[in-house]
């Protein structure tokens, strides 16, 4: 059974930060999830963070963190559990720019 793809960050967007897969985010359910990060080439985007927002206005975002309050950056294929309340998820992408062909595919299950 595939999985449905969340989103696809494209690595030829301009360089710079983007919000994906908007700046305004997606709602998320809560509860537990497993987030895949999957593509061949991570070199033009070189970092993307998950960020939460919880009182709906979105403008007030919140990077994910680790057990030890480190921002969560995925920069290479990755698996993460998240277990989060009902919020709006947006990912934050920093793109190095250029055209290929290699984007990233975001999957949730």
């Amino acid at each position: 059974m595939a999985i449905s793809i969340l989103h696809t960050i494209d690595s030829g967007t301009s360089a710079g930060t983007h919000h994906f897969p908007t700046s305004l985010g997606f709602d998320y359910r809560g509860g537990k999830s497993t987030f895949a990060f999957s593509g061949t080439d991570f070199s033009n985007v070189t970092h993307i963070k998950i960020q939460a927002n919880f009182d709906g206005t979105a403008t007030n975002w919140i990077d994910l963190t680790d057990s030890a309050d480190n921002a969560v950056e995925v920069d290479s294929p990755t698996i993460l559990t998240v277990d989060i309340g009902k919020c709006k998820l947006r990912f934050l992408g920093l793109v190095a720019g250029g055209d290929t062909q290699s984007d990233i595919n975001i999957t949730v299950s």
